[in-house]
C-alpha cells in the first residue's frame, strides 16, 4: 500500500513520530526556559510589591517602617509590613498589613524561590542619600540572573538595583540585594 507522495504507511508513521519527537523537545527545552525566567519575573516582581508597600506605609503613617517599630532590625523593619501588632505607640493604632500576601514564620517574613529564605529590609547609603535595601537570601543563583537581566540589563553581581555579594559562581544560591525606596 503505498501513498501518493510515495511514502509507504511505515515510513510515513516513522515521519510523524520524528517529527513530534523533535517538537516535544523543543517544547520541553523551551518550557525549562521559560519557568527559570519566571522565578526571576517573579523576584523582581516581589522586590518591587514590597518597594511599594514601604511607599504605601510612609504615605499613611508618614514614617519609614523601621522608624515605627521598636526593634529596627532587619528583620523587624519588613514584618512591620506585614504584622502591625509589632508597630509602636500611636502607629500601632492605625497600622495595617499593607504587604498581605507575605508568608510569616518564626516572625520572619519568608520567600519560596529554590528552597526558600529570608526577607530582610535595611539602610544603606548609596550616593551620599539613604535607600531601603530589600534582601532576600538563599535565592537560586538562575533566578537572580534572570530578575539582573530584566532589571539593569545585564547580570552583573555588583552593578545596578539588584546585586549580590556573594559570587555566583561559587555556590547555588545568592543572597539577593534590591535598591528599592529613597528615604533621605
Amino acid at each position: 500500500m503505498r501513498q501518493q507522495a510515495g511514502f509507504s504507511t511505515r515510513q510515513f508513521v516513522f515521519l510523524l513520530c520524528t517529527l513530534g519527537g523533535l517538537v516535544l523537545l523543543i517544547m520541553y527545552t523551551m518550557g525549562l526556559e521559560l519557568i527559570t525566567q519566571t522565578e526571576g519575573t517573579k523576584l523582581l516582581a516581589y522586590a518591587k510589591q514590597i518597594e511599594q508597600a514601604n511607599q504605601s506605609f510612609h504615605t499613611k503613617m508618614r514614617v519609614w517602617p523601621h522608624e515605627a517599630i521598636d526593634d529596627p532590625s532587619p528583620e523587624h523593619s519588613v514584618l512591620a509590613l506585614v504584622d502591625p501588632t509589632i508597630l509602636k505607640g500611636s502607629y500601632a493604632e492605625k497600622g495595617e498589613a499593607i504587604l498581605e500576601a507575605a508568608e510569616v514564620e518564626d516572625d520572619r517574613v519568608i520567600h519560596r524561590f529554590g528552597k526558600g529564605g529570608t526577607i530582610l529590609q535595611s539602610i544603606v547609603k548609596e550616593d551620599g542619600r539613604d535607600y531601603i535595601l530589600i534582601i532576600f537570601t538563599n535565592v537560586p543563583v538562575a533566578t537572580w540572573e534572570q530578575a539582573d537581566q530584566k532589571e539593569d540589563g545585564r547580570a552583573d553581581p555588583f552593578a545596578g538595583r539588584i546585586q549580590t555579594e556573594d559570587d555566583p559562581g561559587q555556590s547555588p544560591t545568592v543572597t539577593v540585594t534590591y535598591l528599592a525606596n529613597r528615604i533621605r
